[in-house]
């Protein structure tokens, strides 16, 4: 975790972040041990929020998972439980109809319209949308999951991975 401390910004500061996203209206969300936050204007701004520390955020800001493993959903500005996956998430991806979750105990998890499924046990670190289907970080290396079959793509012991905004993979 990073830790940010008081500056010269106005308002308080997040403490230690444990996952970082920004919005298409270029704030900053910052998911912490003391909960979530926002930056924007030089200023940090505590946000409503259902849990006492942040995991992990999607890129969409809809979906957040809490350090106990639960997962909230945003619906009308009200942060409300979907699931409770029973390990924190460590990333979460989400295009609209389907959010991948992998979390610390390995996991990779799928909610769709049928509801939650866990796709794999393969020592899930880290998860990345592509436009074809999604690249899973895992203990194997850079697995690709299209149409529920994994490939191998990369390495092994790669623990974090994402798409830039040309979409080239990292």
């Amino acid at each position: 975790a990073v830790e940010v401390a008081n500056t010269d910004l106005d308002g308080p500061s997040p403490g230690a972040i444990t996952a970082v996203r920004q919005a298409p209206d270029g704030r900053i969300w910052v998911g912490a041990t003391t909960g979530l936050w926002s930056f924007a204007d030089a200023t940090w701004r505590a946000e409503p929020d259902p849990a006492d520390a942040i995991a992990a955020i999607d890129r969409t800001i809809t979906w957040i998972s809490g350090s106990s493993g639960a997962i909230y959903h945003l619906d009308a500005d009200t942060w409300k439980l979907d699931v409770a996956l029973g390990a924190p998430a460590t990333a979460l991806e989400a295009d609209g109809e389907r959010l991948w979750a992998s979390t610390s105990n390995g996991k990779l998890w799928l909610r769709d319209a049928r509801g939650w499924s866990n796709l794999s046990d393969a020592d899930v670190r880290d998860v990345a949308l592509l436009p074809d289907g999604l690249a899973a970080s895992t203990g194997q290396g850079i697995q690709r999951v299209t149409h529920g079959w994994f490939a191998l793509l990369g390495p092994n012991g790669i623990t974090q991975s994402f798409r830039a905004r040309d979409g080239a993979l990292w």
